[in-house]
């Protein structure tokens, strides 16, 4: 059995290196572009929201190689030059300070060097090949150092969560072995390493959070698979698949270079031919792309149903991972939507005489008005037994939170 060569650490949504104009990021707050001239480069940092924020240029003497763009700063690095005895070197360019001087640069001891950067609203992050850990506040303050247990490949931050995707050891048949953890700069809470799933055959090729009050973490593969990292109570750090990035593809040669996520969209830039990467000009467009899980077909469902169960499933799953987040109006918002799913495929049910399958779809209904829907379709359809049972189900249902509120009131007595 050939081991697999271990993947190189990279930035997500950077270009080649090879490329004398690349994208060192391109994220939801906007890009940053570098520009290899003949005695320097330059970086162009553009935002997505012009009216908010201007373009910056800065002149780069460093070379930096990776980049990461906030809404309070942009994070440079760039790995050392031993043969010209350049130590690897990281700047941070501040947006809006009040004072000036708020820009500010490490240099890296000798025999270390940066390998991967992430960036958040309060921490900069760095991670070198001495598999060191080191966190910086926005104003250049080193606030932690802690020692990785494999070789970083990537990070991501957000808020005060940093992701880091490291080696756990040798991958096989040409599989990578990846694990990943998790560290609350706050309160410094950890969670250990576990294994990353990827595709078989697949490298790791991007890695971020959902850009929306879940935050969860997000990664796509080389085979085009995205996965959601789940937090709510259920399923608690089980990662499930939501998207095919290869599905988008309208022919053979097309390839949708991802940028960001949310828990409903993915959003790429799309590279025709030969190109799997956007160049730098002319500017690329991004668009945006529902969510799809690769859900089975049903044999007996057309593909109106099929869509609907897809919709169901992935709803369904991410329904625990907003209730954190969620106001009152907002769950019953997801919990409304969610049984108009239920209710369209309790209803092809009912019409194809499936009774079962539309008794187990009701089991999942979450409001009383939908229960009596369910009971309306059952009806016209003909099925008194099933409306029967709808019925019995609500019953129960109804007892349950009796119950639940109940125990919740003698625990407020007893408090």
């Amino acid at each position: 059995v050939e081991a697999t060569t271990p993947q190189l650490p990279f930035q997500s949504s950077a270009t080649p290196a090879e490329q004398k104009r690349r994208f060192l990021c391109w994220n939801m707050v906007g890009s940053v572009a570098s520009r290899v001239e003949a005695t320097c480069s330059t970086i162009d940092i553009d935002f997505h929201d012009a009216a908010a924020m201007r373009p910056m240029h800065i002149t780069d003497h460093y070379g930096f190689t990776m980049g990461c763009l906030g809404t309070r700063g942009a994070l440079f690095a760039c790995p050392a030059v031993p043969a010209d005895s350049r130590p690897s070197t990281v700047f941070f360019r501040a947006f809006d300070a009040w004072t000036t001087n708020a820009d500010w640069t490490l240099r890296l001891p000798a025999g270390e060097s940066v390998q991967a950067i992430a960036l958040a609203a309060n921490f900069a992050a760095l991670a070198t090949d001495a598999n060191n850990l080191r966190v910086v506040s926005l104003t250049g303050i080193q606030t932690l150092l802690l020692t990785l247990p494999g070789s970083v490949v990537s990070m991501a931050a957000n808020g005060s969560e940093l992701l880091v995707v490291m080696h756990q050891g040798l991958g096989f048949e040409y599989s990578q072995s990846l694990s990943v953890m998790s560290i609350d700069l706050d309160t410094g809470a950890t969670v250990p390493p576990a294994a990353l799933p990827l595709t078989p055959k697949a490298q790791l090729q991007w890695l971020g959070f959902t850009d929306d009050a879940a935050a969860l973490p997000v990664t796509v593969d080389s085979r085009g698979v995205v996965r959601f990292q789940l937090r709510g109570k259920r399923f608690r750090n089980a990662w499930a698949p939501v998207a095919d990035v290869s599905e988008l593809r309208k022919s053979a040669q097309d390839h949708h270079w991802v940028v960001g996520a949310t828990t409903e969209e993915l959003t790429t830039i799309l590279c025709k031919g030969l190109d799997k990467f956007p160049h730098v000009l002319p500017r690329p467009g991004m668009s945006l792309h529902r969510l799809r899980m690769p859900a089975l077909p049903s044999g007996n469902a057309n593909a109106e149903e099929g869509a609907l169960e897809e919709r169901y499933l992935r709803e369904a799953l991410l329904l625990g991972e907003m209730a954190a987040h969620d106001d009152l109006p907002a769950t019953l918002k997801r919990h409304t939507a969610l049984d108009q799913h239920l209710l369209s495929l309790i209803s092809a049910a009912c019409r194809s005489d499936r009774v079962l399958r539309a008794l187990d779809l009701s089991t999942r209904l979450h409001l009383q008005k939908s229960f009596d829907i369910a009971i309306k379709l059952a009806m016209r359809a003909r099925h008194q037994q099933l409306a029967e049972r709808i019925n019995l189900v609500l019953q129960a249902k109804v007892a349950l939170a009796q119950q639940a509120d109940a125990a919740a009131d003698d625990d407020d007595e007893e408090e």
